[in-house]
């Protein structure tokens, strides 16, 4: 799988921060990104907790905020593209299953929502169910013009494993419903991790 026994981490390590180096894009053998860039661009590592999460459909801060109390996240950016990883710990599993139930409450409140372009285009979210830690999920947002697909689509594996919350998501300008392929890369990665947060 790619880790060794000094990086899984048990229940107990879990109430610390998410410690350096745990992310799979901060390491020096990382695979190469999902998205296509132009070049130059680098993986930027932080621990910023707070602010607005990647998959969040209703834009709302507070989204995933309750009980998290580390937060680790590799983000890349290109041009017209942009990739993140995150790893967030809650003070216990409760707190984290409520941040899933929280998220899949957001998915269905704003299933269709204005992306703020100004030229009335939407984002459409749809969610599938995932087989990764103890529960998963599979998040696409696409933009749509009425009713035809148009630029702009962000495609997320969300997944939690006891109190641990990890994102695996890219967005692009793509234009298309979203297929099983969008997803392989990032389901891999979360299953990568969680198998080492038992």
């Amino acid at each position: 799988m790619g880790f060794t026994i000094a990086t899984v981490l048990t229940a107990a390590t879990l109430a610390a921060a998410v410690p350096d180096g745990f992310l799979i894009y901060e390491r020096a053998d990382a695979p190469a990104p999902v998205i296509k860039l132009d070049g130059g661009e680098k993986w930027q590592v932080s621990r910023k907790a707070r602010g607005t999460q990647w998959v969040n459909p209703c834009a709302d801060a507070r989204l995933g905020a309750k009980g998290r109390t580390s937060v680790r996240k590799a983000v890349l950016h290109g041009p017209a593209a942009a990739q993140l990883e995150e790893v967030a710990f809650y003070r216990n599993a409760k707190a984290a299953e409520r941040a899933m139930d929280d998220l899949r409450r957001a998915l269905r409140h704003c299933a269709r929502v204005d992306d703020g372009s100004g030229v009335g285009r939407d984002l459409v979210w749809t969610a599938t169910p995932a087989q990764v830690g103890d529960e998963g999920l599979k998040i696409a947002a696409q933009g749509y013009q009425g009713t035809q697909i148009s630029l702009h689509g962000q495609r997320a594996v969300v997944a939690r494993r006891d109190r641990a919350v990890f994102v695996y998501a890219h967005a692009d300008e793509a234009a298309a419903k979203p297929r099983p392929q969008d997803f392989r890369r990032h389901l891999k990665d979360a299953a990568t991790t969680a198998a080492r947060l038992r």
